[in-house]
């Protein structure tokens, strides 16, 4: 594939994905080889199209033009970037299932994510991004939704679950949300597994 073909193939998709899109160099492999790619990027980079985040991973940078500067990067789509490259499946941590279930107002103070992966830490910056391995049973495959309410529910322990916590985690969850919670979790460990029936009962 000549040059200027791929080359132009791998600045459309990235414009395609909108301003704060982070990719990682297996994201391009689809369009040409890894040569190719690593190739393509840096003369993006150098053309200011994209900027280098961290080794490997590359954001489509969005400017503000009321701070007059670039956004910083979303460290979330970071960590997903570098959950794709590595084929992990990662999920919210459980400080920061409590707060998005609104089971907690406390704001985590870190990037801290689940993984099925080994554990790793990462530095983009000054920002540590760390992903803790947990058993496959109870990440891999699963969708961020199932994810939250698993590690929100790890987070609180079984013994301070009770009715007032189920009752607001179902309010946070419509039908369709409950039936793929109980599809995604049917292989989770039983102690969970059981209160996610709870929470699902309506359904």
């Amino acid at each position: 594939m000549e040059r200027v073909q791929y080359q132009s193939q791998i600045r459309d998709k990235i414009i395609a994905g909108g301003f704060g899109a982070v990719y990682n160099c297996s994201d391009f492999s689809d369009i040409t080889n890894g040569t190719n790619v690593k190739k393509a990027l840096s003369r993006l980079e150098n053309e200011g199209v994209i900027r280098r985040v961290m080794r490997g991973i590359y954001e489509y940078p969005e400017y503000s033009e009321i701070l007059e500067k670039f956004v910083a990067p979303d460290v979330d789509k970071i960590a997903e970037a570098i959950a794709r490259y590595n084929n992990w499946t990662i999920g919210p941590s459980e400080a920061q299932s409590l707060n998005s279930l609104g089971l907690s107002t406390q704001v985590p103070s870190g990037y801290e994510y689940v993984s099925d992966g080994p554990y790793k830490v990462y530095k983009c910056n000054k920002v540590k991004i760390e992903f803790k391995h947990r058993a496959n049973k109870d990440i891999t495959g699963l969708s961020k939704m199932s994810l939250s309410v698993i590690n929100a529910l790890k987070g609180i322990g079984r013994e301070n679950i009770d009715e007032t916590v189920i009752n607001r985690i179902r309010k946070k969850l419509d039908c369709q949300n409950r039936i793929v919670l109980l599809v995604e979790t049917r292989n989770v460990t039983k102690r969970i597994a059981d209160v996610i029936r709870e929470i699902c009962k309506e359904v």
